[in-house]
């Protein structure tokens, strides 16, 4: 989605793109060519500013359009040609939703451990026959519930967010990073349960 420019912000980028229609005017180009070329060369422009900024100032779009040809450069049939993409971003920001996505099976699998812990803390407590071990179980067990529930929320989540994550990174055209982060948090459960399933068929067949 384009970013939402302020009123000056606005402003300098429609004197940009009025200027350019002017000489695109002046080279005796139609209508329909022109507005072809204009929304083009916003579509490009928005594209950088997002790149550049998550609330683009009216300096932050002075400072995209020394980046792109000079209204004089459409007076020229050559201006017909859709304008050329610019190169991502040298410093794209990372997607939060990759961020959150990892977060959320990384304190999945912090579950899973922590999940084992307080099994065995139980177990343990059980065994020695001491006459605190029967009484402590049903606490451990209410704790296991609850890292337990964190293990599905956490991995349900985080599984879901990380392709959502990957999907808008891969449209954000340079502007975002965290592919990795993505594709882990995407790909984590998926992977452990295709195993499981494929360890599942192979033991049948024995």
């Amino acid at each position: 989605m384009p970013p939402s420019l302020p009123p000056e912000a606005r402003a300098r980028l429609d004197h940009h793109l009025d200027a350019v229609e002017a000489a695109l005017i002046s080279a005796g180009h139609s209508r329909d060519q022109r507005r072809a070329v204009l929304d083009d060369l916003e579509s490009q422009i928005t594209d950088m500013l997002a790149a550049h900024s998550a609330s683009p100032t009216a300096a932050d779009v002075k400072a995209v359009l020394a980046k792109v040809d000079p209204p004089a450069a459409y007076a020229t049939p050559a201006a017909l040609a859709p304008p050329q993409h610019a190169a991502p971003s040298a410093n794209p920001r990372y997607s939060i939703t990759a961020v959150w996505a990892f977060g959320c099976v990384l304190g999945s699998i912090v579950s899973i451990a922590m999940l084992n812990y307080v099994i065995f803390g139980a177990l343990n407590s059980h065994d020695v026959g001491s006459s605190s071990g029967p009484a402590r179980v049903p606490i451990f067990l209410t704790i296991s519930q609850g890292f337990v529930f964190l293990l599905y929320v956490g991995g349900l989540v985080g599984t879901i967010l990380g392709w959502a994550a990957f999907i808008q990174i891969r449209t954000a055209k340079g502007a975002l990073r965290g592919t990795v982060l993505a594709l882990f948090a995407g790909l984590f459960y998926p992977t452990i349960l295709a195993f499981a399933l494929l360890i599942a068929l192979l033991s049948k067949q024995k």
